[in-house]
Order: structure tokens, then sequence, then C-alpha cells
């Protein structure tokens, strides 16, 4: 009877342990710490690196254990958009994870770039003062760099004896012939057209006689023994190479001459902004010289090449300068703000991860789950990543703390695998 009473209690206990864990579930997982999530334990204690304890990271559903299921199988799955995988609130709290929503919207920037300013050389805004002969220049009016001229004001009368000899022999055709043509009846114009005084007059005119100068012989008659130059444009002397009584070459630079009014600047743009720059767009110039002013301009021209060192593509840029406050050599900044066609898919670039030639994202599903999303990026610029693929507009993307989401996804794919693989970086 003793026996028949120990016994009793012993069943008691047996069946009553037996139903409390039949209808107790357990939760799949592991333990991790949460400064070193590539710690796996799979029973509590501290981290092995930090000292921290470790703390249970749940890994699938909650199972009965009478049902016979396996216990070890990880709720990281793999779905047609990406792995899916979950996180622990403490790992997220310690992560100070950040999402922000995908947005559909115009993409727009403008574009900032170190700008250099030239001398504009179109229309004869900048011209080179050169004789085609040797000489003396007798007399100069330009006495100093900086000096103000307009078109047709004097600059210097040189003393050429090949060009001396060459008004005389102009001189004495156009003279006889004027005489012989005079008496046969024939006007001014009959003269100029003959084929003996057009030579000698086109003679003048390949050694860069002024026409103002040949006209003064047929008028006067006289040789004078200067000849005398005056400026083609309106601008500034930038360049004086010359002191007067000073002998010069045929090709010599005697002087140069700028018209400040437009100026050339140029920028340097990679290949990924070329889409954003066209000819004709209007820019914003600032300069350090002036710093609450802004210039004006436009693209000109875009060069059809790239600098094969550089990798990147020269741009050209007309300014008006009024005022002349913009200096050549100046050096200042470009902003270009453009805008792509239609509306896109845009995100913080921060939130893209690169493996190889794949891009992906983290992308939060709520209640801790994530997936891993391979996308297709078509551009990055300015903080801004344009998302062609894998994405919709208001899903939510990690935007701190990958790289722990990362591990995550690795390591539950390698305990799900039964090894450590994953993604690589």
């Amino acid at each position: 009877m003793k026996r028949l009473i120990l016994f009793i209690p012993v069943l008691l206990l047996t069946f009553s342990e037996c139903k409390k864990q039949s209808n107790t579930q357990k939760v799949d997982g592991y333990y991790t710490c949460s400064m070193h999530p590539q710690v796996i334990k799979h029973e509590p204690g501290n981290c092995p690196i930090c000292g921290m304890k470790l703390v249970f990271q749940p890994t699938g559903k909650k199972k009965k254990k009478h049902e016979g299921h396996d216990m070890s199988k990880m709720d990281g799955e793999k779905t047609k958009k990406g792995f899916t995988f979950s996180v622990a609130e403490e790992l997220l709290v310690n992560a100070k994870l950040l999402t922000v929503p995908a947005e559909y919207q115009v993409f727009s920037k403008t574009g900032k770039y170190s700008a250099h300013i030239d001398y504009n050389e179109d229309n004869n805004r900048l011209v080179i003062i050169t004789t085609k002969y040797d000489g003396w220049v007798e007399k100069l009016f330009v006495s100093k760099e900086g000096q103000k001229v307009k078109r047709g004001q004097l600059l210097m009368g040189i003393y050429s004896p090949k060009i001396l000899a060459a008004m005389e022999e102009y001189l004495t055709t156009y003279q006889s012939l004027k005489e012989a043509y005079a008496s046969q009846g024939k006007t001014e114009s009959e003269i100029l057209t003959d084929p003996t005084v057009l030579s000698a007059r086109n003679k003048l005119k390949y050694l860069d006689v002024p026409e103002a100068e040949i006209r003064k012989l047929e008028k006067t008659g006289k040789v004078s023994r200067r000849t005398w130059y005056t400026s083609p444009i309106t601008g500034v002397v930038v360049k004086k190479n010359v002191l007067e009584g000073q002998f010069i070459k045929a090709g010599q630079e005697i002087m140069r001459i700028a018209n400040l009014s437009k100026l050339w600047v140029f920028i340097h743009i990679f290949e990924k902004d070329l889409p954003f720059v066209k000819t004709g767009q209007k820019v914003i110039l600032k300069t350090a010289a002036y710093p609450d002013k802004k210039f004006i301009g436009r693209i000109d021209l875009i060069y059809p090449y790239l600098n094969p060192e550089t990798r990147d593509l020269k741009v050209r840029i007309v300014v008006p300068n009024a005022g002349n406050l913009l200096k050549p050599g100046m050096f200042g900044e470009v902003h270009v703000k453009s805008t792509l066609p239609g509306k896109r898919i845009i995100i913080p670039d921060s939130a893209v991860i690169y493996s190889g030639e794949k891009s992906y994202v983290f992308v939060s599903t709520g209640d801790g789950e994530f997936e891993l999303r391979d996308v297709e990026v078509q551009l990055i610029s300015h903080g801004k990543a344009v998302i062609s693929k894998g994405l919709k507009e208001n899903e939510l993307v990690v935007v701190n703390g990958q790289f722990l989401l990362d591990s995550e996804a690795s390591l539950k794919e390698a305990v799900s695998k039964g090894g450590m693989v994953g993604h690589h970086h």
C-alpha cells in the first residue's frame, strides 16, 4: 500500500509535466550579441568579444513540441522579390534603423562645377596684331596694357622698305593707266578692274596694308613713309609687346586686343552628368570676387569628345560681362539646374548596397520583417538614387543600419543552409 501511495504522486507529477509541456510553445531562435551580430550561440551566455549578455533572436514561428515539426528551421526565406527575414526588437533599437518611403516624383538637381573664365574668341572678339613684313614701329599710340581702344582708332605707324617699294610700284601702275583710260573716257571702277592694276593692288592687300591706306595713296598720289594701322575692334589692349622705335619681324605679335563684353567660361563634367546638360541651357556663375552677385550665362558648346586621361567632358559657356567685372583667368563655380523628363522612383543613395554588378536595398515590411530586394539603379547624383526596377512608391527602404541587417540576413541564410554563406561586398 505504501508503494502505491508513493507511485500515484509520481504518476500525477509526470502527467502534469507532460501536459504542461504539451501546451507550451517553443520558439526557434539563437542567441547573439547586439554589438557583434556575427556571434551565434544556441544557449544563453555572454559575448566572447565584448562580454555583453547575449540577446535571444527568434527566427521561426512558435510550434508545439508534440507536433513533431523541425524546430531548427529558420524563418529566412527566398521570395520572388528577394530574401526575407526577421530581426529582434532589441537589435532594431540598438542599430537605430531609419527608414524612408520611396518617392515617385520628378528628378531634378543642381550640379556645381569648378569653372575657369577665359577670353571669348568668337566673332572677332580677340585679335592679335601682327605684320607680314619686317619694319620699324616709328609711332606708337598705345602706351600701356589695359588701355581701352575703339574700332578705327590709330594704334601705330610702321616704316617698312618692302611696303614702301610695293606702294610706289602700285602708284606708278595706277597713275599711268589712269591717264591712258582717261583719254578713252573710262571710269575709275574700270581702272581698278584692269588686270595690271588689280595685280599691284592685291599685292598690297596680301601684305595687309589697310584699305584706307591704299585709297589714300590713290587719292593723294603720294607715298607715305609710314603705314598707319587702326584697331579692328573695340576693346582693351591685353598684351603690348613693342616699344616705339622697335624693329619688328614678319609674324611677330605686336599687341593683342580683346572685347570683354562677353566671356567664355569652361567647366568639366563626368559622363554621368551628361544627361543634365544641353546646349542653350541657362546656368549661374558665382565668383569669390563677387560672392553676392550671380552672372547668368548659357551653354554654348558641349565638346564632342572625352578627355581620355581624366574621363571628363569639356563644356563651354558664354557669359555677358556687364561692367567688365569678370576677368579672364578668374575662377568660379557654375550651377547647372536640370530635370529629367517624367517621374521616377527616387530614394536616398545611402539606401543602396552594391554587391558586384548588382544593387540591393532593404525593404521594411513591418513587425521586424525585412526583405533584401534586388533593384536596378538608373543613376546616382547628389545624394539621390533613381530606381528603374525593383521598388514601388511608398515602400519603406532602410537608409541607416543596413550593415546590421546585412549581417542578420547572411547569418540566417547560413543557419538555414547549415553553413556560413551569404552575398558578398
